[in-house]
């Protein structure tokens, strides 16, 4: 198998920066008292990082490349990204610190966290230093090769996320022919896909921070020899944040039904949702739902509503019918 251009210098980096990506938001999110002093420097990161990590997706689909410059840069890249992951668990034990260590009042805010403000600033401002570092690199490398990314500067981190997600969809193809860790998980899945239990709870959520190994748990279940016997129909759909009913209904049918006609292109959602129904209704099938996120820039109840929608067809598979 033909190894990525990031990969061949033993790295993938989209994943840690999408858990940096997290970290940063969790920040931005939280109630700390001298949060507001930085809030600003919090959302330069995050819109960095989301520019980086659509460079890198691109640089990491790219074909693998023995040019010892190409190594060089990419080493680079590497390099910067660790030090500013490195700064950010810094920031943890920072955000740790203040909260058990100070012994401060909420009444005295000021007084209390000023120096630790200070300090997360100084931090901040290195982090945005090292990631410019990597950003160059990577859209060095791109020149160089001639890949082009698309990426608007300055992009809201929602967006900016998703388009990097779009460029790098998963499959269900295994990279590893193991996986380490996670054999408790993988036990308690199967078991639940396999064995007959209360037939309503046809739908299991892996849920996880971005990194984490929740791709590759999946696909590690979706190619045992006894799954694939158990299930007369696998699909494997990757979502991204980029959420549309009408793609992603459209995508499942095509993998549920042999025939699908070109007419298909036309069909509105009920008509997809009509034959998607009918397809299903004599299959018991398993659906692997990959790169799921939840959309925080809408209420709760609509991003409830729209599974609720998607997932409507679902229900009319045979006993034992699973989707994860």
């Amino acid at each position: 198998m033909a190894e990525f251009g990031v990969a061949v210098v033993g790295w993938v980096a989209s994943p840690i920066i999408k858990a940096m990506v997290d970290t940063v938001r969790s920040y931005i999110e939280s109630r700390l008292p001298w949060r507001s002093a930085v809030e600003g420097e919090l959302h330069t990161l995050a819109t960095v990082l989301t520019q980086i990590l659509a460079v890198v997706s691109t640089a990491e689909s790219l074909p693998a490349t023995d040019n010892e410059s190409h190594l060089a840069l990419l080493r680079q890249m590497k390099d910067a990204v660790y030090e500013a992951e490195d700064l950010l668990d810094e920031f943890g034990y920072l955000l740790l610190q203040s909260e058990v260590n100070s012994g401060c009042k909420v009444s005295l805010p000021s007084a209390c966290f000023s120096s630790v403000g200070v300090s997360f600033r100084n931090k901040l401002k290195k982090v945005l230093s090292k990631l410019e570092k990597v950003k160059a690199c990577a859209q060095t490398f791109l020149d160089i090769v001639g890949a082009t990314v698309t990426t608007v500067a300055g992009s809201s981190s929602s967006s900016g996320v998703a388009s990097a997600l779009q460029q790098h969809p998963t499959s269900s193809f295994l990279l590893e022919n193991q996986i380490f860790g996670r054999k408790e998980e993988c036990r308690r899945i199967l078991q639940w896909l396999l064995e007959s239990g209360d037939q309503s709870e046809i739908l299991l959520s892996v849920v996880g921070d971005g990194g984490v190994g929740k791709t590759t748990l999946a696909q590690s279940i979706y190619n045992e020899t006894k799954v694939a016997d158990h299930f007369g129909l696998r699909m494997w759909v990757c979502v991204s944040e980029s959420f549309n009913e009408l793609r992603l209904t459209r995508e499942i049918l095509s993998l549920a039904c042999d025939d699908l006609g070109n007419d298909s292109a036309s069909f509105n959602l009920n008509k997809l949702q009509e034959q998607l129904k009918r397809s299903l209704e004599s299959k018991r099938f398993l659906l692997v739902l990959d790169d799921v996120w939840n959309d925080e820039g809408i209420e709760e109840w609509k991003n409830r509503d729209r599974w609720m929608k998607l997932l409507a067809p679902l229900r009319f598979g045979v006993q034992g019918a699973r989707s994860l």
